[in-house]
């Protein structure tokens, strides 16, 4: 047993026991809901796998410091590598993305006096938890998180951004309200056919990301979060009044005309048809990655694009798969209410877009045992923190298998007061150490796992 120790904050790196039969684990979507049970695959279930005695050797990036590509541009990239996704860091090695979002204190009692209890300024915060990211195994720094801070340690990890292009336009505009987690869009229509929309991501980037243009550190950049997707989008775009929400006026002109040009100049709106609304959403999603990407593109060409982290029904919808892959470097999905990434959504991801590999940036699951409501929020709720990193295992190293997958963010770092158990922490800084012995060691064999499952692929 290691327990190394990072001003207060400890963990623990504990493997399995051997074992014959799988282990199951209860689980509830709800609540209120009963429990149901599953099974989950761990470390120990691998067939002929034998964990290094160390972990994987790391460069000053976080990628696999045995396995160089070249000599490396000074940025981030992605490349197919025998037949598997990697992303490649500035000095060259291959590099998996193992992430942690909302990297941010919270507020709120008890985590406030915690906080003043432990930190005399922020700046003695983010020392303390870069070091303890590295410690647990983490790689890269994930949305919504204390960017500022943190890239100002003397050891960075490499981050993400996200200038919320859609997202700011619509709350200029008065089309947006905020909801659990994403915002909400007038009629779900995002308002990417409006005639400024263009220049205002042109200026967002050149305020936000130019600065960065140079940054090595950059893992690349989020253009949005969740934006609507729905499957009947023509349907309610076209039932739009521009008398009383002028500034979508735009939507419903290009709707019509995509309609028209689709069927005819007589055509009803009886006659649309479920792959009219589909298509429909296909085409506002192209015009949307092809105007955020050529910002990024322009102030910051040396940066990845991430896109706008799908969620729910987008995920789903191989139209959109499409726009994004035609468009993005990186897809990044938020993703929910799966026991383990399904064979399905995989070929599903690969097949409508074989050139642009996927990153898992927020999925998450709550115990119960930590005394938290647990009611908010999408993911799992389990018994206990150790079911938590049992079924942490089993839903990363079914990421690490697929060829396509460049890395996963877990959502998040820290609790909320009033919320859900869904961070490495509780609400008093203190780690969830039963969660955390098993989450690490997939964390510091990151690189020897993907060569296995590579391996085992290739037989």
């Amino acid at each position: 047993i290691r327990a190394p120790r990072v001003r207060g904050l400890c963990c623990v790196r504990l493997g399995l026991a051997a074992r014959a039969e799988p282990i199951e684990v209860q689980w509830k979507r709800n609540v209120a809901d009963e429990w149901r049970q599953s099974s989950v695959r761990t470390l120990d279930d691998l067939p002929d796998w034998e964990a290094p005695r160390v972990a994987d050797p790391r460069s000053p990036y976080g990628g696999w410091l045995s396995q160089a590509v070249d000599d490396g541009t000074g940025f981030f990239r992605v490349e197919r590598i025998d037949g598997r996704w990697w992303f490649v860091d500035p000095g060259g090695y291959r590099y998996y993305s193992v992430g942690l979002t909302s990297v941010r204190p919270r507020t709120g009692e008890p985590a406030d006096t915690a906080y003043a209890e432990r930190w005399a300024d922020e700046s003695a915060w983010a020392n303390d938890t870069i070091t303890l990211m590295r410690e647990l195994g983490y790689n890269a720094i994930g949305r919504w998180s204390r960017v500022e801070s943190l890239m100002a340690v003397p050891r960075r990890i490499p981050y993400t951004t996200s200038p919320n292009f859609m997202g700011s336009f619509g709350r200029e505009h008065g089309l947006t309200t905020w909801g659990y987690g994403n915002a909400r869009y007038a009629h779900n229509a995002i308002p990417v056919f409006h005639p400024d929309f263009e220049a205002h991501c042109d200026a967002l980037a050149r305020e936000e990301l130019a600065p960065l243009a140079n940054d090595a550190y950059v893992l690349g950049h989020f253009t949005d979060n969740e934006l609507p997707m729905p499957r009947n989008l023509l349907e309610t775009t076209l039932a739009i009044d521009p008398e009383e929400i002028p500034a979508l006026r735009y939507n419903l002109e290009a709707a019509w005309a995509w309609f028209r040009e689709r069927h005819g100049p007589d055509v009803t709106v009886d006659a649309i048809t479920d792959e009219d609304n589909l298509d429909y959403l296909g085409f506002v999603m192209d015009r949307y990655y092809a105007i955020t990407t050529a910002a990024i593109r322009k102030h910051t060409p040396n940066h990845l694009n991430l896109g706008s982290r799908l969620h729910g029904a987008g995920i789903h919808i191989d139209q959109v798969i499409a726009a994004a892959g035609k468009h993005l470097d990186v897809i990044s999905m938020n993703y929910y209410n799966v026991w383990a990434p399904s064979e399905g959504h995989l070929e599903r991801w690969h097949t409508h877009s074989p050139d642009t590999p996927f990153l898992i940036t927020e999925f998450y699951v709550k115990g119960e045992d930590s005394g938290m409501d647990n009611d908010p929020g999408a993911g799992w709720i389990v018994p206990t923190q150790r079911d938590r990193g049992l079924w942490y295992q089993h839903f990363t190293m079914r990421l690490l298998e697929a060829p396509n997958s460049v890395g996963w963010h877990y959502f998040n770092y820290q609790d909320s007061p009033g919320d859900s158990n869904k961070g490495i922490l509780n609400t008093r800084f203190e780690p969830h150490l039963d969660f955390i012995e098993l989450m690490t060691p997939i964390h510091e064999h990151v690189y020897s796992l993907r060569q296995y499952f590579g391996e085992i692929t290739a037989n």
